[in-house]
Order: C-alpha cells, then sequence, then structure tokens
C-alpha cells in the first residue's frame, strides 16, 4: 500500500466537512497505515465511517405491504440521524405517507398515515429514500 500526503490529507477533509465532522482524509490515511503496519485505528476508522455513513434505496409496495398500510425499510444503518423519503405512484408524487425513523435501529416505518386520506399506500407504489 502507498500512503497519501499531508496535502491530500488536507484536501479530502476540507471535501468533507458537510459529512458530518467526518475527516476523510484522517480516515483513509489511517487506514492506510493501520492496513500496512498492522498497527494504527483501523477498527476507529471503520466504525467512524459506518457510524457517519449515508444510503439510498428504493422499494416497491408489496400487495401484503399495501393491505396492512405499513412499510419496514431496512436501511442497512446501525442507526438514522435523519432520512429524505418520497412516495412515488406511477412517476408522480403522493404526498399521503407518514415517514417515521422505526424502533429497531436502522429501520424506517412508511404508513399511509394522512387521515382520511384518498391515497392509501397501494401495490406498487415507489418508496425512495436517502438515510444518514
Amino acid at each position: 500500500m502507498t500512503s497519501i500526503s499531508a496535502s491530500q490529507k488536507k484536501n479530502l477533509n476540507k471535501m468533507n466537512r458537510a459529512s458530518k465532522d467526518v475527516l476523510l482524509g484522517t480516515i483513509v490515511s489511517d487506514l492506510i497505515t493501520s492496513a500496512s503496519s498492522s498497527t494504527g485505528t483501523l477498527a476507529t476508522s471503520i466504525a467512524a465511517l459506518q457510524s457517519n455513513a449515508t444510503v439510498s434505496a428504493s422499494h416497491i409496495v408489496t400487495a401484503g405491504e399495501a393491505s396492512a398500510s405499513k412499510v419496514i425499510l431496512v436501511t442497512g444503518l446501525t442507526g438514522i440521524k435523519g432520512f429524505i423519503g418520497q412516495d412515488l405512484r406511477s412517476g408522480s408524487p403522493i404526498i399521503n405517507a407518514k415517514w417515521t425513523s422505526g424502533s429497531v435501529a436502522g429501520t424506517i416505518i412508511v404508513e399511509s398515515g394522512v387521515s382520511g386520506s384518498p391515497l392509501p399506500l397501494a401495490a406498487g407504489d415507489l418508496l425512495t429514500y436517502i438515510a444518514f
């Protein structure tokens, strides 16, 4: 493995200021040092990256989920600090679903949540999200 220069490390850190205070250059440098010397902070660096991860995905609502009026999305994150979700039907956004963090870490619950909504969750709806 090769190392990264101090200036590359600084530039990576600067680029990622918006990433929840993660100093990506420092983490990458630590990962390289740890991997090549069997010492350092490999586990700490991996944990820092995982705890500040961002994921995006989509899910097509099944008939069973639609009849239960509830979808549980498993993000793969150890915890969710926030998310943005959207429900699409035939390519058009619909505003009917109630999106909340699930009681199980790393999950998002989508329900037909607007009282009296004429548009409950339906089979074939596309749920898209970004979670962090």
